[in-house]
């Protein structure tokens, strides 16, 4: 998913998501498997509040008539790429959906987790105005930071385009204790050690 939104709390940003299906008891949603945002205030909002997996990213969606591009790029390679052809109308329509998030913090020793992460379920009442659907063609590239091509694509099923008015509510449901957790936590961020420009201008040892 690549959108643009205006919010009532963190101004107007632009970004993406990569979701799965997920299921927590009885309720069936999506999980958040990495998401990418172009501004500051609409990242540390969703990150601390929610325990969305946002990194700062730059993205786009560009519409002709039927046809349209998304984008999302990081670290000076362009992750996901969209093209759709929108001809099928459905109209307006009302809905509401549930995603899955995980609310973690490292220790402040840099040794595993602060406290057991927290499992948050959001629900989103979605009123959209206009609603089109069609093919589509997709790209997933990766980087050391971001293997977004490590994620397999079996098949591409069709393109939505949605405008529509959101509200979201969201709740903590549920624990994971926080040595099981640690290795997901590590795995949404990146990889530090790819960071460390220190040791890269080392002369070797002889």
């Amino acid at each position: 998913m690549v959108g643009r939104w205006e919010s009532n709390g963190v101004g107007d940003f632009a970004g993406g998501t990569i979701y799965v299906s997920a299921r927590h008891e009885d309720v069936v949603g999506e999980y958040q498997l990495a998401q990418f945002i172009d501004g500051d205030a609409p990242t540390i909002y969703g990150r601390e509040l929610f325990g969305e997996p946002k990194k700062i990213g730059a993205s786009g969606l560009r519409r002709r008539g039927d046809r349209f591009r998304a984008w999302i790029d990081r670290g000076g390679a362009r992750l996901v790429e969209l093209e759709g052809e929108m001809d099928r109308d459905r109209g307006p329509f009302e809905a509401a959906g549930h995603s899955f998030n995980f609310k973690s913090r490292p220790a402040a020793d840099g040794r595993g987790l602060e406290e057991d992460a927290i499992l948050t379920r959001m629900r989103t009442e979605i009123q959209a105005s206009v609603s089109l659907t069609g093919g589509a063609r997709m790209a997933l590239r990766g980087t050391v930071q971001d293997p977004l091509d490590e994620i397999p694509v079996r098949s591409l099923v069709r393109a939505s385009y949605l405008e529509a008015d959101l509200v979201a509510s969201c709740e903590a449901v549920a624990t994971t204790p926080a040595a099981v957790f640690a290795p997901y936590h590590h795995g949404r961020n990146d990889d530090w050690s790819a960071h460390d420009t220190e040791s890269a201008g080392l002369p070797e040892a002889g």
